[in-house]
Order: C-alpha cells, then sequence, then structure tokens
C-alpha cells in the first residue's frame, strides 16, 4: 500500500491530467456546438409548454444563474459550503427547493451536449456557453428589434468534483431569494 503522501501525489497528478485532457474549443467546435444548442432549443417541450415557446431558454438561464450565484463546495458534506465564494462550476444542489425542476427543465436535456463535448469543454462551460448561446438566441426572437452587443465565449472555468450535483444542505446564506420577493430582499442577496 501507497504512503499516504504518495497516494494523494497520485490522486493529484490524476485530476491534472483530466484537467488537461479538456482543450479550448476551436471556432469550429464552438459553431458546431452553437448549433446544437439552437437545435435543442428548438426542439425541446416540457408539460407545460411546447418546443414552439422555447421553454428551454429561461431553464438554462434559470440554470446559469443558480450556479453561478449558489455557494461554492468543493467537498461532499455541507460542511465544507464557502458562501462567501461563488462561481460558475457546474453544480448545483439538484436536491435543493430552490433549485426545483432544473433538473429536468435544463440539466437533463443540455447533459447530451455537455457530453458530447466533453473533449473540447467541462460541464461548468458547457451550462455558461449554453446559457449565453440562450440568452443570444432569446435576443434575436424578441419582438423588438433590440441589439445586443458581442458575448464572448470564456472556457476555462473549474468544475467540481461532484458535477452536476453538489451538497449544500440548508445553512445560512444558501438560499436563493424566491422571485416574487422585491426590490429591498433581492438586491439584499446581490
Amino acid at each position: 500500500m501507497l504512503p499516504t503522501l504518495a497516494r494523494l501525489t497520485v490522486v493529484l497528478l490524476y485530476m491534472f491530467a483530466l484537467e488537461l485532457s479538456v482543450s479550448v474549443p476551436s471556432p469550429a467546435d464552438i459553431e458546431a456546438f452553437r448549433i446544437d444548442v439552437l437545435d435543442l432549443i428548438d426542439t425541446f417541450g416540457n408539460a407545460d409548454d411546447p418546443p414552439e415557446a422555447k421553454p428551454l431558454i429561461g431553464s438554462v438561464l434559470r440554470l446559469v444563474f443558480h450556479d453561478c450565484a449558489g455557494p461554492f463546495n468543493d467537498g461532499t458534506t455541507a460542511a465544507s459550503n464557502d458562501n462567501a465564494h461563488r462561481l460558475c462550476d457546474g453544480c448545483i444542489d439538484l436536491d435543493k427547493g430552490d433549485h426545483g425542476g432544473l433538473l429536468e427543465l435544463a440539466v437533463a436535456p443540455i447533459e447530451v451536449l455537455c457530453l458530447k463535448y466533453a473533449s473540447v469543454m467541462n460541464r461548468a462551460d458547457c451550462w455558461a456557453t449554453t446559457g449565453t448561446v440562450a440568452l443570444e438566441y432569446s435576443v434575436h426572437l424578441a419582438r423588438e428589434a433590440d441589439v445586443l452587443p458581442t458575448l464572448p465565449y470564456f472556457f476555462g472555468r473549474a468544475q467540481c468534483l461532484l458535477s452536476p450535483n453538489a451538497i449544500t444542505g440548508d445553512d445560512a446564506g444558501t438560499e436563493f431569494p424566491l422571485a416574487h420577493l422585491g426590490w429591498d430582499p433581492l438586491m439584499t442577496f446581490f
């Protein structure tokens, strides 16, 4: 049996090798991904909304917000929450009521794309890039002509170890504001 330091080194080298196995997408990869996201948005419907209503747009934007605004947790228990550290890491606590519906309405539908493009982007980048494409498409679909500035695509986010599911529990600071609370509670959250 390897000594503890040697085992830790092997684990770290393995994790580093996994990180290196994901490269930055080429412009062709990004364009193919964009087309696949647009096709998925155009064909995805759910029990409440047909594909023509484009329900995936709102669900993906909500997923990205919850991913980026939720607490960071690099462990496997709620005790390792870091409520002062928030980042887009491809992880949310799928069992938490605040994230209700995201598994079925966003995570599961786009998982096919995240797996298809896993060699060029991790799940954190997949979610964020899907959100960018969804936002661009929503402006394109708007009834009023509006100009959206060119949104850059960023890659290289660190993916949490438990992606897509994190364990945050219900400790203070991990809750999201309810959508109908109004201005003051929302500003307090941000």
